[in-house]
């Protein structure tokens, strides 16, 4: 299955709930394993959290944008 999305939130600790989903919502549409699926939340969850505790801190309205795309021969995350 061929797929891409995108998401804008603000890098703030309280956007990683949705964050997450968004990753979670994309790996169970494209029919990825659970641990493949579970890997790539961890990943964005990692990249967030650092992102809004440590890059963000008194930079104003920082946004992140994260954009996901799948082949069945290839998985992408821009972040």
């Amino acid at each position: 299955m061929n797929a891409e999305a995108q998401c804008v939130l603000p890098a703030r600790l309280s956007s990683l709930a949705a964050a997450t989903a968004f990753v979670a919502a994309f790996a169970e549409r494209c029919g990825l394993a659970p641990e493949d699926g579970l890997r790539l939340r961890l990943v964005v969850e990692e990249l967030f959290a650092n992102t809004a505790t440590h890059g963000a801190q008194g930079a104003g309205d920082v946004e992140v944008r994260l954009t996901l795309a799948a082949t069945p021969a290839q998985l992408r995350l821009v972040y």
